[in-house]
């Protein structure tokens, strides 16, 4: 299926990526790709909630995106938090503070999206 992407508010400074049904890495490359452009329109902070209950993930190759998505980590994203992430991607996020330390420097784990609201009120002055 893919992946969605969206401003929660008028203000851009929640950006949504939704992942849905079966996904492959290549429907990661695109999430980072296309959230590149959108976070890097605005000049304040941006958080990421990014929605996994809704999907699964099969292949091997997600390892494979760290060069891409270390490059377009910007200075102005925040935390970038997973929702419903299941374990596979819970040990790609424990490697990833290895070999990709820059996109994994501020991510969080919640089990839905209002607890990702709730994490992002509670570290910020950002009325969500």
């Amino acid at each position: 299926m893919g992946v969605r992407i969206y401003w929660h508010d008028d203000q851009k400074t929640i950006l949504h990526q939704v992942y849905e049904g079966q996904c492959v890495a290549a429907d990661f490359h695109k999430c980072v790709n296309e959230s590149y452009p959108l976070v890097s329109s605005v000049s304040h902070t941006v958080d990421i909630i990014v929605d996994m209950t809704h999907a699964r993930f099969v292949g091997a190759s997600f390892l494979s995106a760290r060069n891409n998505s270390e490059t377009k980590v910007q200075e102005n994203q925040r935390m970038a938090i997973l929702v419903g992430a299941p374990g596979f991607i819970k040990a790609l996020v424990g490697i990833g503070k290895t070999i990709a330390p820059k996109t994994t420097k501020n991510i969080h784990f919640a089990k839905t999206v209002e607890d990702a609201y709730i994490l992002i009120a509670n570290t910020s002055n950002v009325p969500v």
